[in-house]
Formats: C-alpha cells, structure tokens, sequence
C-alpha cells in the first residue's frame, strides 16, 4: 500500500508544465541563452570588478556625526590647499602622512631590563640603519628650523628613546638619565614615557619593551617628478613609500640580537603584507575546486556534468556582479567579497548532488523508465522545491547583513546572496538541461547496447543454471550461480526485467532448496540502489525510526548546554588576528597594544578646531562610495580681517595654554595660526 501511494505521488508531481515542456523539448534552447547572458554580462561586468582602494574609512558608521566632523574638516583642507596652491608646489615632506609613520619595538630578551649599554648600543646601530638607508632622505617628515640659515629639515629622532641618553652610553649615566624621565612632568618627558613600556615608573626603573618613531611626510620629490602636494598622483607616491617599508622590514626584522628582539610595524606596510596573505590564500580557493570536482566526478561516475557544475560556479560571478553594480548599482568590492567563492562552491555542489540523486531515484518509478518526458517533470520538481528551500534561507540570511552599518560587511552579504540565488537558477535551467541532453544523445545510444546484452547474458545465465539446478538438485558447487544472479545490480531502463528476473530467481532457489523465503518489497527496492542510498535505506531510517525519542532527549540537552555557553559570550576586547599570531607583525602589533600606554597611539591626541564651516553636504552621497564624502558647505559670513576676530581666536589659543588647561593640554602643544601674524 505505501508502494502505492508513493508511485501515485510521483504519477501526479510527473504532469508536464510550460517550463519542463520547454526543458525537454528544445534543451539546447536553455543552454545557448545561458551562454547569451553569460558572455554579455562578463563583457560588462569583468571590466569593473577590480578591489577597492582601502584606507579604513570604509570601515567607518558614515551617519555618525563624529565621522562627517572629521570628513568635513579633511575635505575643507583639501579644498583650501586645492584653492591656495594656484599650481603651484608646497615645501617637500612637510606634510606628514600618519599611514606612513613606521614603529620599531624592541624587547629584551632577558629578565632585567633593557636599558643597558649593549642594548642602547644596539639601538643606535638599527637607528642608524634607518636614517642612512638611500631613501629616507626622500622620504622624511621635514620641519622648519629657524636661526642663521632657516631651512625645511628632517624632523629630530623625537620619537627615538635614544635622544634621553648621553652618549656614549655609561651604564651609570644611563642610571641617572632613568630616574630624571621617571621624575620629570614636562611634556618632553611625559612623551619618552610613551616609548617605553607601561610598567616603567618612579618606583620601576626597568622595563622590557621600548618603541621608536619615525615620522615620513609628502609631497616628495622622487623618480624625476615634483609632486605639487600630497594628493598629487597619490598613489605613485604610496608605491614609492610602500617599497621603501618593504626594504626597510626587511633589514630590520632579519637584525635580532643576542640579548633584544626587534619588531617593524607601518600601516602602509601591513595593508599590503594583509593583500598579499589573501591574494596567496585564493589558492586554497583553486584547491578547494580540485577537491570539489574531483568528489563529483566520483559521487556521480561522470566527467561531463562535474566539469559543467563547476564551469556554472564560475560562471555566476559575472553574473552575478553585473546585477551588483549594474542594477543594484554597487560600486564597493573588495577581497572580503571575493571570500564568496569558498561559499558557493559548497552550495553549488549540493544543489547538483539534489538533482542528480533525483534523476537516478527517479528509476525506481516504472512510468519513468519510457516516458522521458514524465521523468524530467518529476525531478525537476522534486529537484527544485528541495534546492529552493535551502537557498532561500541562505539567500535571506546573507541579505540580513545589508541593514550592517559596517558597509564592508553589508556589501559581502548582498553579493554572497545574489551569489546564491544565480547558481540556483543556473541549475535549474542550464544544468538540468544538459542533464536531459546528457539522456537523450549519450546515454540511450550506449544504455541500448548495454541492455541488449544484458539482457542476453541474464536470459542465458538463468536458463543454464536452473536447467543444471532442477536436474541435479542443490548443491554447494553450483549454489553459487544462483546467489551471483541474485545479487547482481541493473541499471537504466532494464529495472523492471531485471526485478521480475530476480524475483524468478528467488522462486526457483526456493522450489529447487525446498525453502520459501519471502523477500520484503524494501529488500527488492534495495537492490536498485548504491552501497550509500542501501545504508541509509536499510540500517540508518530504522534506526532513526527506532530510537527517535532517545535522540530528541540527547539533542533537547545540548542544545540547553549550548544555550548555557552562548549566554556567557563577549564581544572581543581586542582586534582580531587576521594573519598567524607567531608572525612578526603580529607580534609587533600585539606587543604595541600590550605593553605601551594607550596602545600603540601616543598619551596626546590632537583635536582641531575649525572656524568657517556650516556643514557638509551629503545628499549626493552613496553608501557605497567611501571616496565621495560630500560638498563643503562654507560660512559665508565668516571674516577674519577685522581686529577684533583675529584677537579673538588668538584668545583661545593663549586660553589653552593657560595653567587652568594643563591638565588637558599639554603646554607647548598648542599650534595657532594666528600667533604668526602678530
């Protein structure tokens, strides 16, 4: 009764539709308007999908008003030295670059303390590996030096724990320099403390970590070009910049002495080591693909719809992204978003693993063993709905991330789900019509030849053995020929015979042994399937059936236990690793955040003061394009000619360096514009 119920459901789901009619009939219709929008969306859609240019803004809540401050008073400096520059260049390197400031951490590799002679020694030497290296000069944050002949000039080693010591180094004059930067509250002292690590005090002379900065600004005039500015050709000044870091690690990272370790860190330099890390790992992406297709080819016992599986996968980026930036009209990709690949080649393998089981379970039905037609209907939709199901949650859970207020995240999400939702329509038109193309031209020529001597050779093997079994009777030496007989596996449209062969066979084994055994209607149908599909049929659904409440009781507990752990999660207090924890920028990093006041920012913070601004203007804005921040809005009312307005900002500024500030400004701190007119 359950066999015929099942054959009635699958008798009714078999009703050709508009669609499978299409899919039948004309196949390569679908295959060759696959190809259509395929070719004339990569013509499109490959041309524009390059990596974004990051500088962290991306990162950034755009609608928070401490990010469009900062956005307004950047744009407005751009803008005013766009107006002042007239064409004309600026004093090389006098505008320093935060990107580009390069940290040197040094740690001792004993328990004592760093500063001894041979470690301070040692830090003179990389010192000086850093400002003689050919570029430096090129490269420097120069300031202006007044007096005899006033010039730009490399900035003093400020940021070098070096300039607090006499040299040459005593470690008795290094004793007593220690207790005066404990001991002195000035600015100058208070920003040595930031070079050395946390645990150095009055009362803690010693210390394990000590940092240097060296600051590097622009325009630079490099490789025959004067730029006029910093935003002048940007990028080539970047290039030039980056590959002086890349040289510039290089030396120091490979210098370790016996008694200190050394560490490198620049932004610059890590954005680019991060690139590179990701751009290398798309290799597992390639080895991931290897793997998948070679399972396909295995699972499947086909070369064909493997490779076509996989060539769809790769297929539904150009597609894909023409809807992404074309339609949806995103302009942001970057390497998060191409991570998508790892997703979808899972997704794409499961979605053809559910058709092509479908087609092969379809055999067992004997309407679809001639009516082709029937046989595409019913695993379409069988096929279909199971596939729909699982893309749909999938589709909707990567498009929840684009209401993030993380811009990055949103776009991944949105373009994973799009992702998705392509491949699935991709299997269920170009994919399943080359299954029905793969039946009709390769399998039914060579499926008639195989069936026509199968049929032969069981025809023959069954009349000789069961003329020598009723003749002789049972015996051990030819019992084998009947089990052999039994046992053997039909494929393709010979199932029904071969079922009704195999049931003859049992009657006769029975009527020559003397013994009736019964063989159930799921013994029967387990012959038709794989070692896998008789497992699950036969041992895994009866036990599952068996111990259902067992296992509802064992799951209801674990998840009351995961439910137990997830109440107790914390969102991370510190940045995630994105490379190895034992690399050495990593290290370096860690050790900044770690060990140093404040992490691996100085104690101070400049805060800027603006006069002349109304706003920005960011109605013409993209949530997308983090390079277009919006339309200075100027005060035009605003007049700094009159006396009076200028007393008044000079004002403030001798206000903040009153001694009522000195526990918010540092004195001497304070740069006023205004204070050179006088």
């Amino acid at each position: 009764r359950e066999r015929s119920q099942t054959v009635q459901s699958a008798m009714k789901n078999s009703d050709p539709n508009c669609y499978t009619f299409l899919l039948f009939l004309h196949p390569w219709v679908c295959i060759v308007g696959f190809w259509i929008i395929v070719i004339l969306t990569s013509i499109f859609a490959l041309p524009k999908m390059v990596l974004a240019k990051e500088n962290g803004r991306e990162f950034l809540v755009w609608d928070d008003i401490r990010v469009q401050r900062e956005d307004t008073f950047t744009l407005a400096k751009e803008e005013v030295k766009d107006k002042n520059d007239f064409g004309q260049s600026i004093p090389l390197q006098i505008e320093h670059v935060p990107s580009w400031d390069v940290w040197v951490i040094y740690e001792s590799t004993d328990d004592n303390t760093i500063f001894t002679e041979v470690n301070l020694e040692y830090m003179k030497e990389m010192e000086a590996i850093i400002t003689s290296e050919q570029r430096y000069a090129s490269l420097c944050f120069k300031e202006f030096i007044e007096g005899g002949n006033p010039e730009y000039q490399c900035k003093s080693s400020s940021g070098s724990i070096l300039q607090f010591f006499e040299y040459p180094f005593v470690q008795a004059e290094i004793d007593k320099d220690l207790i005066v930067m404990a001991d002195d509250t000035s600015s100058e002292y208070d920003k040595a403390k930031t070079l050395v690590d946390e645990n150095f005090s009055t009362d803690n002379l010693k210390a394990k970590y000590v940092r240097s900065l060296y600051e590097f600004g622009a325009p630079l005039d490099v490789n025959g070009k004067r730029y006029l500015s910093v935003g002048d050709d940007e990028e080539d000044q970047i290039d030039y910049f980056r590959d002086f870091a890349i040289d510039l690690e290089d030396k120091i990272n490979g210098n370790d002495s016996a008694k200190m370790d050394v560490y490198f860190f620049n932004l610059t330099w890590f954005a680019t080591m991060v690139n590179e890390i990701v751009m290398r790992d798309f290799f597992y992406a390639v080895l991931s693909f290897c793997f998948v297709l070679l399972y396909m080819m295995i699972h499947t016992r086909s070369l064909l719809m493997p490779v076509l599986g996989m060539l769809q996968v790769l297929c539904a980026f150009p597609v894909s992204y023409f809807i992404y930036y074309f339609i949806l009209q995103i302009h942001f990709f970057n390497s998060v978003s191409m991570l998508s690949i790892f997703i979808i080649l899972g997704i794409a393998a499961d979605d053809i693993f559910v058709y092509l089981d479908a087609w092969d379970q379809s055999l067992q039905y004997d309407i679809f063993h001639k009516d082709l037609m029937k046989r595409t209907t019913w695993v379409f939709m069988r096929a279909a709905k199971a596939m729909f199901i699982t893309t749909i949650t999938t589709f909707c859970a990567f498009m929840a991330t684009a209401v993030s207020e993380i811009m990055p995240i949103a776009a991944f999400g949105i373009f994973s789900g799009l992702l998705i939702l392509v491949n699935y329509v991709m299997v269920v038109t170009h994919f399943a019509a080359w299954v029905v193309v793969r039946e009709k031209v390769l399998n039914r020529c060579c499926r008639k030849k195989k069936e026509a001597a199968n049929e032969v050779e069981l025809m023959s093997q069954t009349s000789l053995s069961f003329s020598d079994e009723i003749e002789k009777g049972p015996s051990k030496d030819n019992s084998h020929v009947l089990k052999k007989q039994k046992t053997s596996r039909p494929t393709g449209q010979n199932l029904n015979s071969t079922m009704d062969s195999m049931i003859s066979v049992e009657s006769l084994e029975a009527h020559a042994t003397g013994e009736v055994r019964p063989r159930s209607d799921s013994e029967i149908r387990a012959q038709t399937m794989g070692n896998l599909d008789t497992f699950f049929y036969l041992r895994f659904y009866p036990w599952i059936k068996t111990m259902k409440y067992p296992i509802l009781v064992i799951f209801l507990a674990w998840f009351a236990a995961s439910l137990n752990f997830a109440s107790k999660l914390q969102a991370p207090t510190k940045q995630e690793d994105w490379i190895p924890s034992d690399h050495k920028a990593v290290q370096g990093i860690n050790r900044m955040e770690d060990f140093f006041p404040q992490g691996a920012n100085d104690k101070s913070q400049r805060i800027n003061l603006v006069w002349g601004l109304e706003g920005l203007n960011r109605d013409d804005v993209s949530r997308w394009d983090p390079e277009y921040v919006g339309e200075i809005h100027w005060d035009s009312g605003f007049d700094l000619t009159p006396k009076a307005n200028q007393e008044y900002v000079l004002a403030i500024c001798e206000d903040l360096k009153s001694p009522s500030k000195s526990e918010m400004v540092q004195d001497e701190l304070v740069y006023c514009f205004m204070q050179n007119f006088k």
